[in-house]
């Protein structure tokens, strides 16, 4: 035989080695799937439960009481997220550097000194003994299903060589108190504000952080309503967790409105809710029907807790939209000279609690350090600076360390049968503060902020706060009824987009961190532009691409074009496109192209001189305020922040500042596309890929990611598709999901949830609502169970049979 001949055979063999190999991987990964048919004996059920899937593999859960429910409900999670709780578990208890090592060491401490799980711990053990049980019931669903799995676990598992642990209560709560500071913002722009105004003086760091102009919207109007410590490690192992959790991008934002019959063309209230959160792969959200006695409710949990977060029953429907409160604040607090673990307080030396505490790596490594807790809460600074011997730390005080139970009111709203039960569930709901809109089937509207907002007497939390004395110590929390609510409002609708919640007068401080009124000025527009308006206008108002905050800029930007004797090549180009152009930001669009890039040159131009490079990264990470900021100073006749501090010799304009960035703009994008402006479509620039944790390694890629997809939208819209300033202009975050809830048939709630209901790479339920997200389709989800039960594939979960 030929050397030929022997390297054909050896192929040949490689070949079939692989093949084998493959199918042989392939078929054990399919046995990790979904079951969604058949039979499953579980331990711990006490009557039979039944699963219907969907099309869309969404499970409709029917069972014979509380306990069964919240058990399937666990275990049915489980069976599409496993990878997605498992990351949940270790990211709340401290413990990802057991499966990534060494990388995710200063991630672990950080949660570790926040107390995540002690808080779990805690909220766990102060409940009601409702809420014990729901939990206990969710989690040993979960753990029966990493149980019953035997070692076929999803695709992630494998190639990590890792084993699912089980849950405990505790992870359930931590997990919500992570969502929590997940949509906190108050600590990050806090400290950028200290720091803006250790670098330029308090009157010019609060020209950055001033009060929402009285012309822009609130929710509610006026008839409605008759330092020296160091924390560059605390910012960097929180921005890793986002990566690590896959939430990457800042400044989550929502939509949510509600119109009541007389506004609506079927004389019936009609309810939108689309939460802007990381477009992440799986999502955040999963969605599900759970009936029981006493309760039918469809909507979406947040995959990991239990209970329908924003949904609808048969009589209420609800959506939910961040507040932007100032919910924490940061304390300086002073060292004791000749004892680090005193700090002083109003005159005496106060002891810290010093807990000893470890990180452990995967390769068995233990890493040990101490936690310190101050009357304010833990010490959040380098906690080297102790062993410095610096004077001062950083202590914070946050609403999320209140024990409250969010599972109880979880549970009184998915079963409330009118408005007044649902605001009495909202008692109970302290964290994250919401703004929720409802709508009874009695033809009955509303609007409530709900959540623990604190009470400052003589100051405000937008800077850090002198931890020695208590007169800057919280006066409690502003009580639930006299928090910002209205019923049946004259208007006829509600509507709020993490815009101001009062107008002037309101007696408490609620926050300065309110988002761009762009979103809220459009939908204002579009519920008020027609006296009736169909579940299809609810649509193209949740699609809807116009920017007022384009359109109000780009009016600035033609009159400083206006007043220019002659046009270079480039502001010609600029000139053609803006002047007639609808400030809307759909895909094919040059004009929003041009946009985009001028809105990211004219942030730059305007503020990073003042700033400098870091501290201007800081201040765009956060982006509602910049955008505030800047729409503002536009908006004078002149302002000091358009010069450009570098130049001695000249004091720039607001005109010099946008032709500067014009040109900048124009210049960027023919790098890009050439010199043909027709070719500079937005979508060209701005793409969504659904990002799966393992998805960032080349070889991963494909299996595990979703997209890349050219989308529309902006920072500024109501269809928002933000990017980061910091890293312009793939989005990040997003309507996380659409509902739309119709009260003529609260059997079909409209609604779309990217990229799909699965985990698993394999399943179709993987990515089959990624094309529709992107292109602005709907499915109806049903809550007829005998529809569900014709049209869907059942599985039904019995119990084990006591011997």
């Amino acid at each position: 035989m030929n050397i030929k001949k022997i390297l054909l055979a050896i192929l040949v063999l490689l070949f079939a080695f692989v093949l084998i190999s493959t199918l042989f991987s392939y078929r054990m990964l399919r046995k990790s799937m979904t079951k969604e048919k058949g039979k499953i004996t579980l331990s711990g059920l006490r009557a039979p439960v039944h699963v219907y899937r969907d099309s869309y593999g969404i499970p409709h859960i029917v069972a014979a009481n509380d306990h069964d429910l919240y058990f399937a409900a666990g275990f049915a999670t489980a069976q599409d997220r496993l990878w997605q709780l498992e990351m949940i578990r270790l990211a709340v208890r401290g413990e990802l550097s057991t499966l990534l090592g060494d990388t995710s060491r200063h991630v672990d401490r950080f949660m570790k000194t926040l107390e995540f799980y002690e808080t779990g711990q805690k909220i766990v053990k102060a409940a009601s003994q409702n809420t014990q049980n729901i939990l206990s019931a969710y989690v040993d669903g979960i753990n029966q299903f990493i149980t019953q799995a035997d070692g076929k676990y999803p695709v992630e598992f494998v190639l990590l060589n890792w084993k699912p642990h089980l849950w405990t209560a505790a992870d359930v709560a931590a997990y919500g108190r992570l969502m929590s500071w997940e949509l906190s913002f108050a600590w990050f722009v806090e400290w950028t504000a200290h720091d803006i105004r250790q670098k330029l003086g308090t009157r010019r760091a609060n020209e950055l952080f001033s009060d929402y102009p009285p012309s822009w919207p609130t929710i509610l109007s006026k008839e409605d309503m008759k330092m020296d410590g160091n924390l560059s490690q605390f910012r960097k192992a929180n921005a890793d967790l986002r990566n690590f959790l896959n939430w990457r991008g800042a400044s989550f934002g929502s939509n949510n409105w509600v119109i009541s019959g007389k506004k609506s063309k079927t004389g019936k209230p009609l309810l939108a809710n689309d939460p802007h959160l990381p477009l992440a792969n799986p999502s955040v959200w999963y969605a599900m029907q759970l009936v029981a006695p006493g309760v039918n409710v469809t909507g979406f949990s947040l995959a990991g807790t239990a209970g329908i977060v924003i949904g609808h029953n048969e009589h209420v429907a609800w959506g939910f939209t961040n507040v932007m409160a100032d919910d924490a604040d940061f304390y300086i607090e002073t060292i004791n000279p000749v004892d680090s673990t005193q700090y002083l307080t109003d005159g005496k030396w106060k002891k810290m609690i010093v807990r000893k505490d470890s990180v452990v790596s995967r390769s068995g490594q233990v890493y040990r350090f101490n936690r310190f807790d101050t009357r304010h809460g833990p010490v959040i600074s380098d906690v080297n600076d102790l062993i410095k011997g610096t004077r001062k730390v950083v202590a914070l005080k946050w609403t999320g360390y209140l024990i409250s139970d969010e599972t109880n009111a979880v549970y009184k709203m998915d079963r409330a049968s009118n408005w007044k039960e649902f605001v009495d569930a909202l008692r109970d709901y302290r964290s994250p503060a919401q703004n929720i809109v409802f709508a009874d089937d009695g033809g009955n509207i509303g609007y409530w902020c709900t959540g623990a907002i604190p009470i400052r007497k003589g100051f405000t939390g937008m800077y850090p706060l002198n931890g020695s004395t208590s007169a800057t110590n919280w006066s409690g929390f502003i009580p639930f009824n006299q928090l910002p609510h209205v019923i049946n409002p004259p208007e006829g609708f509600v509507a709020t987009a993490n815009n101001r919640v009062t107008p002037r007068g309101y007696p408490y401080y609620i926050s300065n961190l309110w988002e761009p009124p762009a979103r809220i000025q459009r939908i204002r527009e579009m519920l008020t532009a027609k006296k009736k308006l169909s579940e299809l206008d609810f649509e193209m108002i949740q699609l809807d691409v116009l920017s007022p905050f384009a359109r109000d800029v780009t009016k600035e930007v033609l009159k400083a074009l206006g007043t220019e004797p002659v046009l270079d090549d480039s502001l010609q180009i600029a000139y053609k496109f803006f002047k007639g152009w609808d400030s809307e930001m759909r895909r094919e669009s040059t004009a929003a192209a041009i946009f985009q890039v001028f809105l990211v040159h004219i942030l730059k131009n305007t503020f990073q001189d003042e700033l400098g490079a870091k501290l201007y990264q800081d201040f765009i990470e956060f982006a509602g305020i910049p955008i505030q900021d800047l729409q503002k100073f536009l908006m004078l006749p002149k302002s000091r922040w358009f010069d450009d501090v570098r130049t001695s010799e000249k004091v720039e304009t607001k005109k010099d500042q946008i032709l500067k960035s014009l040109h900048e703009a124009i210049r960027d994008l023919t790098q890009r596309f050439g010199a043909k402006p027709i070719k500079w479509r937005w979508d060209k620039l701005h793409r969504i890929t659904f990002r799966h944790l393992l998805g960032n390694e080349p070889l991963m890629k494909k299996i595990f990611n979703v997209g890349p997809f050219p989308l529309g939208g902006g920072l500024t819209t109501v269809n928002n598709a933000r990017y980061r300033l910091t890293k312009p202009y793939d989005c990040w975050v997003g309507p996380s999901m659409r509902q739309i809830v119709d009260f003529t048939d609260l059997t079909t709630m409209k609604m779309i949830l990217p990229p799909g209901e699965a985990g698993h790479p394999l399943s179709v339920h993987f990515r089959d609502q990624a094309k529709m997200w992107v292109n602005g389709l709907y499915l109806d989800c049903k809550s007829d169970i005998k529809q569900v039960q014709e049209e869907g594939k059942e599985l039904v979960l019995e119990p084990e049979v006591q011997k």
